[in-house]
């Protein structure tokens, strides 16, 4: 490209257009380098100055879907995906504690446990080992929000009270999980009082992104195959991960989906998760 294009992000700001860094998003995908050389080939004559990042987002999905590469079309819509579980932000919770179940924690959602001064409900308590540790999930829908340091002095807060009142030490620690980005400031504070982050890029290189990546972990909202009245009725049913979808063929049905439909949502849930035969 000659001359300087700007896309528009999220935020309003406006940033150069970099081809380099277009090409590297799709093989942190899982393009390999043919289909990354095609696509960005393909994409640079319709990027235009003022796009915005949700458009480029749009038409490279659809390059991605043309070129039938589901697995990495899905993997390039991972946070998007993970912003369309829902306003209530409880799916997220849902999902959360089954990336932890896979890592070997027992888990409990939505539990109330009393402090000394109110009660507070746990969005997750999470057990592996001999630890026990209450976590706190903040879900944002915007894709520039960031998570603050008012929110890890909330969570120190609750913590502190339910400490206070269980003077057995039943807990061995807080976490505080987002699928945001985390402020530098919260990061500091976090680290200073012994609070685990877990947030889409942090820590670095084994955030919520990498560790989705490595365990093929992905939500089902990342399905371009499965209707949008599906997603639904699974989140209702607390099924969350691509690699779940497999044992519910009868709710599928019910949502009276062809065997032909169901089929073609399996293969895209195991392209995606990467447990193709």
């Amino acid at each position: 490209m000659n001359k300087t294009i700007t896309i528009i992000k999220a935020s309003g700001e406006r940033v150069p257009f970099s081809h380099e860094k277009y090409c590297q998003s799709l093989q942190r995908s899982g393009a390999d380098p043919e289909l990354t050389e095609k696509v960005c080939a393909e994409i640079e004559p319709l990027v235009h100055d003022g796009m915005t990042t949700h458009e480029l987002y749009q038409l490279t999905h659809q390059l991605l879907g043309k070129k039938q590469k589901r697995s990495v079309a899905g993997r390039y819509h991972f946070r998007q995906a993970i912003m369309a579980l829902g306003p209530s932000g409880f799916p997220f919770e849902q999902y959360v504690a089954e990336l932890l179940k896979r890592q070997g924690y027992q888990v409990a959602v939505g539990q109330e446990i009393m402090g000394k001064c109110v009660s507070h409900e746990a969005d997750i308590i999470a057990i592996k080992d001999h630890d026990r540790f209450i976590m706190e999930c903040k879900f944002h829908h915007e894709p520039n929000a960031r998570c603050s340091i008012q929110t890890a002095l909330y969570v120190k807060a609750r913590y502190e009270d339910i400490l206070a009142r269980n003077h057995n030490n039943d807990f061995s620690g807080m976490w505080l999980v987002t699928n945001a980005k985390i402020s530098t400031v919260a990061i500091q504070y976090g680290l200073c009082v012994g609070m685990k982050l877990l947030a889409w890029d942090y820590p670095e290189n084994n955030g919520l992104e990498k560790i989705v990546d490595q365990l093929g972990l992905h939500p089902i909202t990342c399905l371009s195959s499965l209707p949008k009245s599906a997603v639904t009725e699974l989140l209702r049913e607390g099924i969350v991960l691509c690699l779940d979808v497999h044992n519910h063929k009868d709710l599928l049905r019910r949502l009276h989906l062809s065997d032909e439909k169901v089929s073609d949502i399996f293969r895209e849930c195991e392209e995606i998760s990467g447990t193709q035969k």
